[in-house]
């Protein structure tokens, strides 16, 4: 229910719902109904579209990123 519920984590889609979308899902049973747990997959989901725009792809950002740089 949660892949259903985030709309399988497409990051594409999610950026585009509207306000009443998030939150409706913080009575949706299928999830873990905490505001702000809802708040950082929109957030995130945001991040990932923004980085994806910026470098080609998120997997090359990802792949770019310095072996010796943990924390970023």
């Amino acid at each position: 229910g949660f892949e259903e519920a985030f709309l399988g984590f497409e990051p594409k889609r999610l950026v585009f719902q509207p306000d009443d979308y998030w939150h409706e899902l913080a009575s949706d049973s299928r999830i873990v109904r905490n505001p702000q747990k809802i708040r950082s997959v929109r957030d995130n989901a945001a991040f990932v579209d923004r980085v994806s725009k910026e470098h080609g792809s998120f997997g090359k950002f990802i792949a770019g990123w310095p072996a010796d740089d943990q924390v970023g």
